[in-house]
């Protein structure tokens, strides 16, 4: 009976042995649990270890600026020689002077220390181009005709012209001495000519007198008048 037992017990073993070797064969394998990895950055320009690493290259760049294109080349031909010499300036038309000029300005004149003046100043204005009133109208303006010249009665100056503008004249004491009327007529005609480039209009006479104005105005009222 004892025997029996035994035999049993064996048989009943060696079924739960088949049955757990059974068990394991046919489930699935455990997965194992996977561990965080930890991404550690570095620092490029750390310093490495010299042994098992490699020191991460960095490319460096320098930003060039950017090329700007070529512009065309323009080639320009002047249509006309260009020198440095001005052309040759034609003398001057003599304006025309009315007949009876000279009697209106030996009116004008009479009385002052250019009376009987009118023949001698239309013929060296018509040498210059120039209208003989302006030369008349500034001596009133700056001298009354002759009266009252700042460099005194023996220098001629009626227009007063400062020391130095005429080649005529002679500076003293800051002011233009001729030595007798005709020439100081021609030192100032020339001067006008010389300055202003013959013209007769007082309006164009900037730098005669400062202020111009209103000594512009009186001066074309005097020439009106003549």
């Amino acid at each position: 009976m004892a025997e029996h037992k035994s035999i049993v017990i064996s048989i009943a073993v060696i079924i739960s042995s088949v049955l757990l070797l059974t068990f394991i064969a046919t489930s699935p394998p455990r997965k194992a649990a996977k561990k965080p990895i930890k991404i550690v950055l570095r620092n490029p320009h750390q310093m490495l270890p010299s042994r098992g690493h490699l020191r991460p290259k960095i490319k460096e760049t320098t930003n060039t600026p950017p090329k700007a294109p070529e512009l065309p080349v323009l080639k320009v031909v002047a249509k006309t020689p260009i020198t440095t010499n001005p052309p040759p300036v034609s003398p001057p038309t003599p304006q025309p002077v009315p007949s009876d000029m000279v009697n209106r300005i030996n009116q004008r004149l009479d009385g002052s220390p250019m009376s009987g003046l009118g023949a001698t100043i239309v013929s060296i204005a018509g040498e210059y181009g120039l209208d003989p009133r302006l030369c008349v109208a500034i001596a009133m303006i700056e001298s009354t005709q002759g009266r009252y010249m700042p460099s005194g009665q023996s220098s001629h100056n009626a227009w007063g012209m400062t020391g130095g503008t005429s080649p005529l004249g002679t500076n003293v004491g800051g002011w233009e001495y001729y030595p007798n009327w005709e020439t100081a007529i021609r030192g100032h005609l020339e001067f006008i000519k010389r300055t202003w480039g013959g013209t007769s209009d007082p309006y164009k006479l900037r730098g005669y007198c400062a202020p111009d104005h209103p000594w512009m105005d009186k001066v074309s009222a005097q020439m009106n008048s003549i």
